[in-house]
């Protein structure tokens, strides 16, 4: 048989099923990771801990997420994709089982730590996985599905998560994400269809380490990595905190805080439109208007209104998703060879500005409550509109 004939095309049944099953990781992966974001206050009210702590919660498992990515990469060239892919999934949803009948913050925080090496193993694979496996010309499609998993199971789990908890509890709303993960779970080990090009290679530590200090010291690479880490430092800082905000000082019930997380839909908006608009105006121009935008809306949500906040916040979104867009497509065009290992450490950026953003506006909002963690999110885009006028006028790059 050819060897083409063995590619999984567009239209037939195995795509189908390859796009469910991966849909439905994503829906997992992100859905778990991101649960807990909105429940902060529960965490500082029962444990009666501070808001930077609670932070916690979210920030170890990122910051795991973030190292193990570099890991997962390589090993999946050697173990093969989808046992890993597998292993990630199936043992993301049992740990997301364990969860709500912790009841100690440090083991729970522990727990998310190891429950973040285990969410790596999707992420860092699942496009390679696509690539090999799906034919050329129907591989675009099946990306975008499972990126719209991601993104409908981050805004889904806080939604859900947090609107199940505020009516029965803590533990019945983690409960309630954990029961929807392992069926979808036991769906896309069922439907993930095997792997039929996979050429294992030996792993050369060496190389790989040559690899990451190579792109590390790469300062055309370094920019687009800082710009991650600042971007998603700034937007976690905003969202991690606003339940707080609107909670205490606006007396809105925590159910109805859930709902603000629908404004992440918008990234799928704001990354659909943005390669057209860098198309039009550049991509140096085209990202410091996204920049500008998450500035303008960081402040507009100073003004005292419940509505003026949702609108700046929203603006935040499209700068945001817009920006990360283009940065992470930056190191793609920037990187020479080792491109894999490019992409896992801009990650690694990225998902440290997590932890990043989480912690430090943690601090930021005790001494200077909502604030304090604007002006930190509006440090973190005038950082990095600085690396921006950096790129632009030193001709380092391909752009």
């Amino acid at each position: 048989m050819d060897h083409e004939d063995t590619y999984i095309i567009k239209g037939t049944k195995e795509y189908t099923k390859l796009n469910i099953a991966f849909f439905l990781a994503g829906f997992t992966i992100f859905s778990v990771l991101y649960s807990v974001q909105p429940l902060m206050p529960y965490f500082v009210d029962i444990y009666g801990i501070s808001e930077t702590r609670a932070s916690l919660v979210l920030s170890s498992s990122t910051v795991a997420l973030a190292l193990a990515m570099l890991v997962y990469g390589a090993l999946s060239e050697v173990i093969g994709r989808r046992k890993i892919m597998i292993f990630s999934v199936i043992s993301v949803s049992l740990f997301a089982l364990v969860m709500p009948f912790v009841h100690n913050f440090d083991v729970l925080v522990f727990l998310r730590l190891v429950q973040g090496v285990c969410l790596a193993g999707l992420p860092a694979i699942a496009m390679a996985f696509i690539s090999e496996e799906v034919s050329p010309v129907s591989q675009a499609s099946a990306i975008g599905i499972y990126i719209s998993g991601n993104a409908f199971g981050g805004a889904f789990g806080r939604i859900f998560t947090n609107y199940v908890s505020s009516l029965y509890g803590l533990e019945n709303g983690l409960l309630a994400i954990s029961i929807l993960s392992v069926i979808a779970t036991v769906l896309f080990v069922v439907m993930l269809p095997p792997s039929r090009h996979f050429v294992k290679v030996e792993l050369n530590v060496r190389e790989l380490l040559g690899a990451y200090k190579d792109h590390l010291m790469n300062r055309a690479l370094l920019q687009p990595f800082m710009l991650g880490l600042l971007l998603m430092g700034g937007n976690i800082a905003l969202f991690n905190y606003i339940s707080f905000e609107l909670i205490n000082n606006y007396g809105i019930k925590a159910q109805y805080v859930s709902f603000l997380y629908l404004l992440f839909l918008l990234g799928i908006i704001s990354s659909m439109t943005i390669g057209r608009v860098s198309n039009q105006f550049g991509i140096f121009n085209s990202l410091e208007y996204n920049l500008l935008l998450f500035i303008g809306g960081a402040l507009i949500t100073l003004v005292p209104s419940v509505t003026v906040k949702v609108i700046g916040l929203g603006l935040t979104i499209f700068g945001f998703f817009g920006g990360h867009s283009m940065a992470s497509s930056m190191v793609g065009h920037r990187a020479r060879d080792h491109r894999a290992q490019a992409t896992s450490l801009y990650l690694l950026f990225y998902y440290t500005g997590t932890s990043l953003g989480g912690t430090v506006g943690g601090i930021f909002y005790s001494h200077m409550h909502w604030p304090g963690v604007v002006i930190l999110a509006v440090v973190f885009m005038i950082c990095a509109l600085l690396i921006l006028f950096n790129m632009k006028h030193v001709k380092n790059t391909p752009f």
